[in-house]
């Protein structure tokens, strides 16, 4: 079974954060049991301020899907425990 874990930092990454976002959700939706989101400093609101998030949202909806975001933000998890896992290209973590 493959797992995929993402480790935050999904957005204020340019003009689509919105288009990934959704999409990320999207495949949450779709595979609850092997893909995983993990939140990262770019998902709390100053940050949004800085790194444009914010702007992207009001100008493509409005500050209501702002708000909606950012709730949906505080519920993905701030970090995840990994007990079995070993990267193909590094090979750092044993399957022990």
């Amino acid at each position: 079974m493959v797992v995929d874990l993402f480790n935050g930092d999904f957005v204020d990454r340019g003009s689509f954060s919105i288009e990934i976002i959704i999409l990320f959700l999207a495949y949450k939706l779709l595979y609850p049991e092997t893909f995983h989101l993990s939140r990262g400093n770019h998902e709390a609101d100053d940050m949004n301020e800085m790194y444009g998030f914010t702007g992207e949202v009001t100008h493509k909806y409005n500050s209501k899907m702002f708000k909606a975001f950012s709730e949906v933000f505080c519920g993905i998890p701030l970090g995840m425990f990994i007990s079995r896992w070993t990267s193909p290209l590094l090979n750092t973590l044993p399957l022990q």
